[in-house]
């Protein structure tokens, strides 16, 4: 089975849930995990996720933050998982509507959702 775990601080992975599951509907491949500063309690919850999925999808919140360093660590230790740090909601929404895609093919559809996504209207 493949899991999209959708984690950040705060409340973030929580205000994702009620922005994709709004737009997407629910998904039971879909986890979010909010990190409220408990390191270890974080680590548990992402090594227990990892031993009901054979690929993992993180999409965290910030690259290089808690969340998306103790996944790149879970990631060192399994195959199979892919770690995206800074996702915006437009691309998590294709992520999610695209999940029979290979894991690392939506994880690189991530990077490049983002980008694209990004507007700025100017005044002319």
């Amino acid at each position: 089975m493949k899991k999209i775990v959708i984690a950040g601080h705060g409340k973030y992975a929580s205000g994702m849930k009620s922005l994709l599951e709004f737009i997407c509907g629910e998904n039971p491949a879909v986890e979010y995990v909010d990190f409220e500063g408990d390191d270890a309690g974080l680590e548990a919850r992402f090594e227990e996720i990892a031993s009901s999925a054979e690929e993992i999808i993180f999409a965290c919140d910030m690259a290089g933050a808690t969340p998306f360093m103790k996944s790149v660590l879970l990631q060192r230790k399994h195959e199979g998982i892919y770690s995206v740090g800074g996702a915006n909601a437009s691309a998590l929404v294709e992520a999610v509507n695209n999940l029979d895609a290979p894991a690392g093919e939506i994880a690189e559809n991530l990077l490049a959702a983002t980008k694209n996504s990004v507007r700025m209207m100017k005044r002319e």
